[in-house]
């Protein structure tokens, strides 16, 4: 059975997609879902991905700004090299590639905790900007780039997906 919505998550997630609703151009909706979605689903990191590739171009913007920035790294194109080396580790893009399916998942739907601290994608990226928990959604998968929104959280799981049991 689904939980009903409070009435002040639903004013948050009216709130949200009349904001969403409203804008004309990406930069501006993109700038609107980095700082507002965490009225409606309460995050530490929020982030917005594309992916290209053909030309390997990586694009990551956060709220707050520069939150998944690796410490040490300074660069933005060799943190974008680094993080894309441990890419193929992540459980959510992975299902993303394998099934087609945008649908929101979390990291713990498909590993342990216990074996996400064993990837070299949590201990090299994770770990070091402090994200313990993320649900991610595929925005667009074809034509490229790859879409991703990301929510991070430090201490507390994520709430499953609408819908899901």
């Amino acid at each position: 059975m689904m939980e009903r919505l409070k009435q002040r998550d639903l004013r948050a997630v009216l709130e949200f997609l009349r904001g969403c609703y409203a804008i004309v151009d990406s930069p501006t909706l993109v700038g609107h879902v980095l700082r507002t979605l965490p009225a409606v689903i309460p995050a530490d990191i929020v982030t917005w991905n594309s992916h290209d590739p053909r030309t390997m171009r990586h694009l990551w913007l956060d709220e707050p700004a520069n939150a998944t920035r690796i410490p040490g790294i300074t660069d933005a194109a060799n943190q974008d090299q680094y993080f894309a080396r441990y890419m193929p580790q992540h459980p959510v893009l992975a299902h993303f590639r394998r099934t087609g399916s945008g649908a929101a998942a979390k990291i713990s739907d498909f590993v342990s905790r216990q074996r996400f601290h064993r990837l070299a994608l949590y201990n090299e990226v994770y770990r070091r900007v402090g994200t313990e928990y993320q649900l991610g959604t595929l925005l667009r998968f074809a034509p490229s780039p790859l879409l991703v929104l990301g929510l991070d959280r430090t201490r507390r799981d994520l709430p499953s997906a609408i819908g899901s049991s």
